[in-house]
């Protein structure tokens, strides 16, 4: 069997060379012999790889050198032949008959075989693993990742939740200068392990500022998550009631209140009586309960549920990001988490981020187009309703213009992303939906006509044209 090289990230990273250069005659004659010295291993190389465990208790009967040696070209002990079949009775043998040190051989891969069972994502096998020798959880691969971080890349979510709960928290920590703790806060949130995502935030806050081996942040990823809030799913009449009765226990306290956006509360202020807080408990274990009994209650409070914890994570990403200056904002990537998520059409993303930090509502992006120009052209109509509740800004924000000088009308004009006239099947409900963001025009404040260029009537008269038309067929 081939041991291919440990695949720790999306794209496969190149597999070491068997070989050095070697100088001398003699040595390269000795390193030869030494490097096919695996080839006396093939009978136990075959019998861990089909899994036959007599034959291969056997062999180590006779060949106890064999339990530690290398027995491929990659340099593979029997343990990781056995963890790389996924043969757990094997793997118990093995692990039974090793000493406690052994378990940490790498390959030439740099590989343990706590880093292959992470791959594979058995976790009874990674169980083994960590009961005979804890320290396997700190040793990294040839990429400088632990075990539960290229577990998340593989996107074992057992595995991971297995191995964050016994891992080191140290090894996560953004002062050891390396890249597991924002690989896995990045990898977590692509899961929808949000949970591991919020704890793992909650001992390094500071991780929101960090970029992966991608340049991605955590703000980055939730941006692209219209799927972990309840604006981006799509419920039934009876699902959305369902989803509404629905109590789950919450995260952490969080922001998420109704009422002025501009005007967010400085801190938790807790009004419910104990009779209530009483109610509200034990609302949650009802429900819990519940889930149990009825598939559709079950799905609907696992949904709930993740949507609570990707609140949570983002109102511990908006707080530390609120605490930067606005020069580091371009450079962690802030603004381009907020146009994402504009085009996503998250809405409670940016209704936090204005809670936090209400001067982001002026961000433009590299086409200088503000949140509200960006929210016509991507057509998500929840973003955009929010202009309503910014006062007097919103004539200024309405009134803005881009690069090319385009105003918020001729971004109505513009064609509608494909994946926004899909929702709609057919031309004319395609047709009566552009139709309705003509209404975009009531924004705009009375101004003098000899301010108003011809390029600036292109689109009111695009509009009127189509409403014209619409009117006719109807």
């Amino acid at each position: 069997m081939d041991s291919s090289s440990d695949f720790t990230s999306s794209k496969a990273p190149r597999k070491m060379k068997s070989r050095s250069p070697v100088s001398h005659e003699s040595s390269s004659k000795e390193y030869e012999m030494k490097d096919t010295a695996y080839m006396q291993y093939l009978p136990l190389y075959k019998a861990v790889d089909v899994g036959d465990l007599e034959a291969t208790k056997k062999f180590l009967k006779e060949h106890p050198d064999g339990l530690t040696a290398s027995i491929s070209a990659d340099g593979d002990t029997a343990l990781h032949a056995a963890v790389l079949a996924g043969h757990i009775e094997i793997v118990e043998e093995l692990v039974s008959q090793l000493e406690e040190g052994h378990l940490e051989i790498k390959n030439r891969n740099n590989a343990t075989a706590l880093n292959y069972a992470a791959i594979g994502g058995i976790t009874r096998i990674a169980e083994d693993l960590v009961a005979k020798n804890e320290g396997l959880l700190g040793v990294p691969n040839q990429n400088g990742l632990i075990p539960v971080v290229v577990a998340s890349l593989y996107g074992h979510k057992d595995m991971v939740r297995y191995l964050y709960s016994v891992s080191p928290k140290e090894e996560l920590s953004p002062a050891t200068n390396n890249k597991n703790g924002i690989m896995l806060l990045t990898t977590c949130i692509i899961d929808e392990l949000y949970d591991i995502a919020l704890d793992l935030l909650q001992h390094y806050p500071r991780l929101a500022f960090y970029q992966d081996s991608d340049k991605d942040t955590a703000l980055d990823m939730l941006a692209q998550k219209p799927s972990a809030f309840p604006s981006g799913t799509q419920f039934a009449l009876w699902q959305k009631w369902i989803y509404k009765c629905i109590r789950v226990p919450q995260p952490l306290a969080s922001s998420n209140n109704h009422g002025d956006i501009e005007r967010p509360n400085m801190g938790p202020t807790d009004r419910r009586n104990i009779v209530k807080r009483a109610s509200d408990k034990l609302l949650v274990v009802v429900w819990k309960g519940l889930r149990f009994f009825v598939p559709a209650i079950k799905h609907m409070y696992n949904l709930k549920l993740i949507h609570g914890q990707a609140h949570a994570v983002l109102c511990c990403l908006c707080e530390q990001i609120s605490t930067l200056h606005k020069s580091e904002f371009k450079e962690i990537g802030v603004y381009r988490a907020v146009f994402s998520a504009v085009k996503h059409g998250i809405v409670e993303f940016i209704i936090e981020m204005i809670r936090h930090y209400p001067d982001i509502i002026w961000s433009e992006d590299e086409l200088n187009r503000g949140i509200f120009l960006y929210a016509t052209l991507q057509r998500q109509e929840k973003i955009f309703s929010l202009i309503y509740k910014m006062g007097a800004k919103k004539n200024s924000m309405a009134t803005s213009w881009d690069k090319y000088q385009n105003n918020i009308l001729h971004q109505a004009a513009f064609l509608a992303p494909s994946s926004q006239l899909d929702r709609v099947s057919g031309a004319p409900l395609q047709m009566q939906r552009e139709l309705q963001w003509y209404k975009v025009n009531l924004l705009l404040p009375v101004v003098d006509d000899s301010h108003i260029s011809q390029k600036s009537l292109l689109p009111r008269r695009r509009w009127r044209a189509l409403s014209n038309q619409s009117t006719e067929r109807c």
